[in-house]
């Protein structure tokens, strides 16, 4: 029988889904994993506060949103209408109004007890929610970036063969869902954000960066690796045909990499292993609920408690008994 596969819902015997993100929040803290994926076995006294905490965008994730919901909406012009749009900033711009709109009306409908109000492809923003809004200075300065990183984006593409390349061999990412894909018996998101067939024949993954070159470069292999997993055992191109890009927009330099077989077969090992383990805690939190916190235990790295964006968790309580208010 063939598996099911993008654009169908991951079967529910085969979760969890694994991603980037996902396990780099397990190996962060394996609570705040419990939290976000688990929220529904929690006690009910703690539902409530984590259900709305897992749904808040940190404000430190806004800008590099709205500059893949900006890039994202640019590059679809281009496909719907042959035209490559030139006011990215004005459209930057407007998303930031947009979401803090949105993040006001949406904590306003929380806090009254109301039906939460729905937007596509938009979150609420924590900062909103608890602070009431965006201070202009941070509107500012957010802004300016936005700028930066736009004009970086657009000297990039022309200057590569994105721009002159057939729209064919453009894929963009799915609308309405994340792509996924099957290594060996492990559903695995891969969340890219743009893709082209490369002159040669083989597959392009471009990754947009807004971060420093020297101190992530090293660590951005780790989520590449998951793209390239993607078009190899998704798209089944052969992987010495697939090359992850990573575009650092801030300098408008990019790194290339590519994954070995002997690496990838590692790789959907590890992925493996996790998988089974997840499903063996899971398994014992359906048993018994009470178990979640012993199962998924809280990270010993204060300062990740600090940054978390689970609030209500005991971590954070944690800080304030040791001095350390947030």
């Amino acid at each position: 029988m063939t598996r099911p596969m993008f654009p169908a819902k991951v079967p529910e015997d085969a979760k969890p889904a694994l991603s980037y993100s996902s396990v780099r929040t397990l190996h962060d803290c394996e609570r705040r994993w419990a939290l976000t994926n688990l929220t529904d076995d929690l006690p009910k006294d703690e539902f409530w506060d984590a259900l709305v905490e897992k749904t808040l965008m940190p404000v430190n994730m806004l800008p590099g949103s709205i500059l893949h919901d900006t890039i994202d909406w640019a590059m679809r012009q281009r496909v719907d209408t042959g035209i490559f749009p030139t006011d990215l900033v004005g459209k930057a711009s407007g998303l930031l109004s947009a979401y803090e709109g949105f993040s006001v009306e949406w904590a306003n409908r929380q806090k009254n007890r109301q039906p939460w109000a729905k937007s596509p492809g938009l979150r609420p923003v924590d900062e909103v929610y608890h602070a009431g809004g965006l201070r202009d200075d941070y509107k500012d300065h957010v802004i300016a970036d936005l700028t930066r990183w736009l004009r970086t984006f657009e000297h990039y593409i022309d200057k590569t063969e994105i721009a002159s390349a057939p729209i064919a061999d453009w894929r963009l990412p799915y609308k309405g869902g994340v792509a996924w894909f099957w290594a060996d018996d492990v559903p695995v998101y891969a969340s890219y954000d743009f893709a082209m067939k490369s002159p040669d024949a083989g597959m392009r993954i471009y990754d947009w960066k807004t971060g420093k070159r020297e101190r992530a470069e090293e660590s951005v292999e780790d989520q590449l690796e998951f793209y390239a997993a993607w078009a190899h055992l998704g798209w089944e191109f052969p992987l010495r045909e697939v090359e992850c890009v990573a575009v650092w927009l801030d300098d408008g330099s990019d790194s290339e990499f590519m994954i070995s077989e002997a690496r990838l077969a590692a790789l959907v090992e590890r992925w493996g292993e996790l998988h089974e383990d997840l499903q063996c805690r899971i398994n014992g939190v359906n048993k018994c609920k009470s178990d979640l916190k012993p199962l998924f235990p809280m990270t010993s790295d204060l300062m990740r408690c600090h940054w978390c964006p689970f609030r209500s968790c005991e971590g954070r309580n944690r800080l304030e008994a040791l001095g350390q208010g947030l």
